[in-house]
């Protein structure tokens, strides 16, 4: 049975969501300006689709065209191109070899290996910024590519600014010497199996983009900070962040979420939100982070003046100075399992707001600091509690000093073995600490399905928000969102809303 990606064409026109523009390579569209979707299809199937930003009096040209380039045989030099007469809408397709690009600026590129190739890009030797550098490249797409350094000691590997909805997917990033990918003001964004090894700054840095989805990207050996998201809404999953100098994941913009995700290895902190609202890490696992003394807020999770946060479900493994540190703000801190800090705190609370509960520790030199109170064990916190010496009272009382029974925790596996204390004790039925059915079932799904879910449920949201008011477009807006995934969060929802 085949599966269409998005509704049939004729539905689609109905609906007023696009019109025929010929069999000409070359399309002008006499669209208003603004945000846009184009589709490309052939026999009612989709075969690009392209994203564009129309600024007020502008002109907008795609050609529908694949260039395909090869590098000189056996040749070791670096191809240099100045892809002249290359139009917005191209596929640019590379043979095996190294090569460099001018600026990117035109909108709707994709730009991939040929199939069997693995084509290398480096900056250009005048150009010290990026391997891709883009600005204004709306709908930008690579995949399938390796990215290295060559001569440039400075440059990035994607430096992409100002750009709406940029895509990489399936990329490998050696030892960048500034950023392994550097977003900023793109919008939308996705960047899915992507390999940052080596950078000496960032090596995924998000900057004033919001609206974003990493999936199963990974980095390492990061002079800063591996993970860096600065922009609102933006959602991490099942992404690994190892040797970072000072941070493995950090994010201070508003809801921003961490999920299924590991951190390893990182002297300073595993993850550090700070300074937004509504920010999320659940089932994500920290091991040996946190571990310099010098940095009085080292840990395995640091929550720093985040309101309605919600820090739950994580397994923090390691550490010298603090497991979870809880410092200001509020929102939920529970079902956490923290073993094997030493010779810090399993859990530090300086906070008047939130809750936190069901909070295991165990092996762990003392249990909890709560404000100017250290407290050795479970029981001298509640006796602390009892006496009026800690006069917070509504924390901690659910709290557990017991061994989670790690299926082998000197192999590194952290999952709960049988008769465990943890196993179905957490606050909505399921376990404490990461819950691994649900990140093995992330797993089982795999990068692309997780984006095509995700793409479904925005789709169901507008079809839900439209219904009302234009049903034909939410008609065709739900049908999207069921080709898409069918059992996508939100088009339940949306089928109710729309008129029988």
């Amino acid at each position: 049975m085949k599966r269409y990606l998005f509704p049939g064409i004729e539905v689609a026109r109905t609906a007023g969501l696009c019109a025929r523009v010929g069999a000409a390579p070359i399309v002008h569209l006499d669209i208003p300006f603004g945000d846009h979707m184009v589709v490309l299809s052939s026999g009612g199937r989709a075969v690009r689709v392209i994203f564009l930003r129309v600024a007020r009096m502008a002109e907008v040209q795609l050609e529908h065209r694949l260039r395909k380039y090869e590098a000189p045989a056996e040749s070791m030099a670096v191809v240099a191109l100045d892809l002249a007469g290359v139009r917005a809408g191209n596929t640019l397709e590379f043979g095996t070899g190294t090569w460099s690009l001018p600026k990117l600026v035109l909108p709707g590129l994709l730009i991939r290996s040929a199939e069997g190739a693995t084509a290398t890009f480096v900056p250009q030797s005048d150009r010290r910024w990026a391997a891709f550098l883009a600005d204004g490249a709306h709908g930008l797409r690579v995949r399938d590519v390796a990215v290295a350094r060559g001569e440039s000691q400075q440059c990035s590997g994607f430096w992409i600014r100002n750009s709406l909805r940029p895509s990489i997917s399936r990329v490998l990033i050696t030892k960048a010497p500034g950023h392994g990918v550097h977003l900023g003001g793109c919008e939308d964004w996705l960047a899915r199996d992507v390999e940052v090894n080596g950078s000496s700054n960032v090596a995924f840095d998000v900057a004033a983009s919001p609206r974003g989805l990493a999936v199963g990207v990974s980095g390492r050996d990061a002079a800063w900070t591996v993970f860096n998201i600065d922009a609102a809404d933006c959602r991490v999953l099942l992404c690994r962040a190892e040797r970072g100098e000072r941070c493995a994941f950090h994010a201070n913009a508003d809801r921003v979420r961490f999920e299924a995700c590991e951190a390893r290895d990182t002297p300073e902190t595993g993850f550090a939100v700070e300074n937004a609202a509504g920010i999320s890490v659940t089932d994500c696992l920290t091991v040996d982070c946190g571990t310099s003394q010098k940095i009085g807020t080292s840990s395995g999770i640091v929550s720093g003046e985040v309101k309605e946060a919600e820090i739950g479900h994580n397994t923090i493994v390691g550490g010298a100075v603090f497991g979870l540190y809880v410092k200001g703000g509020g929102g939920r801190f529970e079902d956490n399992i923290v073993v094997g800090v030493r010779p810090g705190l399993a859990y530090r609370w300086f906070c008047w707001g939130g809750s936190i509960e069901r909070a295991l520790a165990w092996d762990c030199e003392n249990f909890a600091g709560i404000v100017q109170n250290k407290c050795a064990s479970l029981a001298e916190l509640r006796e602390g509690q009892k006496s009026g010496v800690i006069e917070m009272k509504w924390i901690f009382t659910k709290a557990l000093e017991a061994d989670p029974r790690f299926v082998a925790r000197q192999d590194g596996n952290y999952r709960l073995g049988e008769g465990s204390p943890a196993r179905g004790a957490g606050s909505d039925g399921s376990d404490i600490g990461v819950r691994w059915s649900r990140v093995e079932e992330l797993r089982a799904l795999g990068a692309k399905a997780i984006v095509l879910r995700e793409n479904a449920s925005r789709y169901a949201k507008l079809a839900l928000e439209s219904a009302g008011k234009t049903p034909a477009a939410a008609g065709a807006w739900l049908a999207t969102a069921k080709a898409l995934a069918p059992d996508a969060p939100g088009i339940p929802e949306a089928e109710k809303a729309l008129p029988k």
